[in-house]
């Protein structure tokens, strides 16, 4: 076992990824996630596994040097964006470097995965967030492979992600930029599948928004672009994400998180900045803004090269803590009983019985629409 219990596991794939034999697959539990499993007739006991394993592994981490309140320039781009549009600019800067962008999609079966971009259709596809765990296997020797024919590569994920990648390197390397995300937890993808399941009885949904702006920033909306090109929108709080948000549907390991502090895993770290309104009231205009921390010369250094296609304001003596720069999300006393009624009842019993009915009562009133015409 690379671990011993599955607290201990972030599914970053770093030890599938060393494996000098191969003999580690990542299985998917009963929950959705992704834990890796030794092929013990191929293994070689050569302990690299545990050894790189950022669980294991005293990460060096970085101290924050300087904080900004953040906003791209473009305000296409900024509608378009969770937050502030501050990705954007970062991938911008590394494309027009014939570098590689890495970040987390949704595919075209709207399963969340990272993958490696040299061009803006497939940047694209990482703006917004996700708030699903996403799949990993593959991605870090790809990485390696592009710096070691020193291209320059932008990284971006939750820090278990970045501080996987870093222990799987083994090295530092000039050409890459790393970029943390302030990070609630990783929720589970079997619970989204079988959200885009209920969703898909209106007809097959083509793309799915976790946080559209359409009622403004500080009110998440969840988007669904159907194939028969209608769109259907609700409040976020009454659907998937209010699983996520209440804690409910998170990796074992989120729950005891050792990254979930002011230490950083990045050479820069982005998330929005919640509580921008209260602290920096001037700069708040319900559009969006990123919380951006430089955390070493190499983050100050990427973020000085975007700063012409940005609005920014120094807020380093400002108290801009917000709760994942704190401290890990406690578990919910309910959380067992979640899972437990899942299993027995269904998707469609949770998404009632844990999440507000508003959303439920009107997904079915579309389904009857649907079905009269």
């Amino acid at each position: 076992m690379i671990y011993e219990q599955k607290s201990n596991c972030y599914g970053c794939t770093a030890c599938l990824s060393a494996c000098p034999v191969k003999a580690i697959k990542m299985i998917e539990d009963e929950k959705g996630f992704l834990y890796p499993k030794i092929d013990e007739e191929k293994c070689i006991k050569c302990g690299l596994c545990k050894k790189i394993c950022p669980y294991n592994k005293n990460n060096v981490n970085l101290k924050i040097l300087n904080a900004f309140a953040v906003k791209n320039v473009d305000e296409h781009i900024r509608s378009i964006s969770s937050s502030g549009g501050v990705f954007s600019a970062m991938a911008d800067y590394v494309l027009n470097k014939n570098g590689i962008v890495v970040g987390a999609i949704l595919d075209e079966n709207l399963q969340v995965k990272h993958i490696c971009a040299n061009n803006e259709n497939d940047v694209a596809k990482m703006r917004g967030s996700k708030y699903v765990q996403s799949n990993m296997i593959g991605i870090f020797p790809e990485v390696k492979k592009y710096l070691e024919k020193n291209i320059t590569v932008l990284f971006t994920g939750t820090p278990c992600q970045c501080a996987g990648l870093k222990c799987y390197l083994r090295k530092d390397y000039e050409n890459l930029y790393i970029c943390d995300l302030i990070c609630h937890g990783a929720s589970s993808p079997r619970l989204f599948r079988d959200h885009i399941k209920l969703l898909n009885k209106n007809g097959k949904v083509l793309n799915y928004n976790f946080r559209s702006k359409i009622n403004g920033w500080h009110n998440h909306t969840e988007a669904i672009c159907y194939e028969n090109n209608e769109d259907f929108k609700s409040n976020i709080s009454q659907s998937f994400k209010q699983f996520f948000g209440r804690s409910l549907n998170l990796r074992e390991s989120c729950y005891t998180c050792k990254f979930a502090n002011m230490e950083r895993v990045g050479d820069i770290t982005i998330g929005d900045f919640w509580g921008v309104e209260e602290k920096c009231k001037e700069f708040d205009d319900n559009k969006g803004v990123n919380l951006v921390l430089i955390n070493n010369e190499r983050g100050r250094d990427l973020f000085n090269n975007i700063e012409k296609k940005l609005i920014s304001n120094d807020v380093t003596n400002l108290d801009f803590s917000q709760q994942a720069l704190l401290n890990c999300v406690n578990k919910p006393k309910n959380a067992e009983m979640f899972w437990k009624d899942y299993f027995d009842k269904g998707y469609d019993y949770v998404l009632n019985k844990y999440t507000r009915s508003i959303f439920m009562m009107n997904l079915r009133k579309r389904i009857k629409k649907i079905i009269r015409r």
